[in-house]
């Protein structure tokens, strides 16, 4: 007979794909997880050590382990995670960024969780973002704009529209044909948004699009700027999700220079979208130094006023992951969602 610790017996594996997660937690619960990550991390009370990468230029990728703990049973894990561009031209066709994590039990260090990543990837970075937008977006923001007609441009409608009154959401990609597929699937996928106004934009129409939208994402792999700053309006709320290698760039110079900057972690100050106005002087390390854990921990101011446009940049933290994938087992264990496999 087994000791039972926490709910799980021990020795006993629990697999869930991404169809387990998307039943496990609500949106909201998602987003206040994210939140309470960051707080932990910014408190001290969880350790993220930094991610190995290893290149493998064979296959024109790259593999990261990164691994992290939170305290008082906050989660004990690693993500594995990858990029093969290739993937997509296989058959059948493969996530160009696959993934997993695996969770641990605190106590006796066995394996405790084996989740599928590709999914929990894009909704722990939403869930991030949608959490900045709590604290940083004004209050009646209604208009949201999605720079990428991509996975994480799906999580970041269905989460950000828990958080504010969105009644508008202006869609761009480069590849415009992809735009009118994707809001057929977001209306399948969430019937909760019918109410919500869907516009394709058109490259010509972007320039008034950003100048239009309260809450704007950019969920791009671009390698020059998307966004320019001289076509925001005053009191914007920005989210940056897509550029984390200092050879990408999302946003424009003028962008970061009029925002008030937050990010999730110091990797974010490598990116593009804030290294290559650091590198060319055009801002100083303050302004890109506010963290965004501090804010949601009160040890920071947030807004200061309704013109002030705020701009948080994220390249995404293992924090995020292991807290979301260990409330995501919990939720399972109690609802008996994936597969238990005897490891041990």
């Amino acid at each position: 007979q087994r000791r039972v610790h926490g709910g799980m017996q021990k020795g006993m594996l629990r697999v869930l794909k991404a169809e387990h997660i998307k039943q496990a937690l609500t949106p909201l619960e998602v987003i206040d997880v994210n939140e309470n990550a960051f707080i932990k991390l910014a408190t001290k009370e969880a350790v993220v050590p930094n991610r190995l990468v290893i290149p493998l230029p064979e296959y024109q990728g790259t593999t990261l382990f990164k691994p992290a703990h939170i305290s008082n049973g906050g989660g004990l894990g690693l993500k594995v995670v990858s990029v093969r561009p290739a993937n997509d031209t296989r058959t059948p066709s493969l996530p160009t960024v696959p993934g997993c994590i695996m969770l641990f039990d605190e106590e006796t260090a066995y394996p405790t969780g084996l989740l599928e990543a590709t999914y929990l990837t894009a909704l722990r970075t939403a869930a991030g973002s949608a959490a900045a937008t709590r604290h940083l977006a004004k209050a009646d923001a209604h208009v949201l704009l999605i720079m990428g007609a991509g996975a994480q441009g799906k999580a970041h409608i269905q989460l950000i529209s828990q958080i504010r009154p969105i009644q508008q959401v202006l869609i761009w990609n480069r590849s415009f044909e992809k735009i009118d597929p994707f809001i057929k699937q977001i209306k399948i996928e969430s019937p909760e948004l019918q109410h919500i106004e869907f516009i394709a934009i058109e490259s010509e129409s972007l320039s008034s699009a950003v100048g239009r939208a309260d809450i704007i994402v950019t969920a791009t792999n671009a390698s020059t700027p998307v966004l320019k700053g001289l076509d925001l309006k005053d009191g914007t709320h920005i989210n940056a999700v897509g550029s984390y290698r200092p050879d990408m760039q999302e946003l424009d110079e003028e962008t970061v220079v009029r925002s008030r900057v937050f990010v999730d972690s110091a990797d974010a100050v490598s990116a593009g979208d804030l290294a290559i106005p650091l590198n060319r002087g055009l801002i100083q390390a303050e302004h890109v130094s506010n963290d965004i854990g501090k804010l949601f921990a009160g040890m920071c101011p947030g807004r200061q006023s309704d013109q002030e446009v705020t701009l948080f940049k994220s390249v995404g933290s293992a924090v995020q992951d292991i807290a979301t994938a260990q409330a995501v087992l919990k939720a399972a264990e109690a609802r008996n969602l994936g597969q238990l496999i005897e490891l041990l």
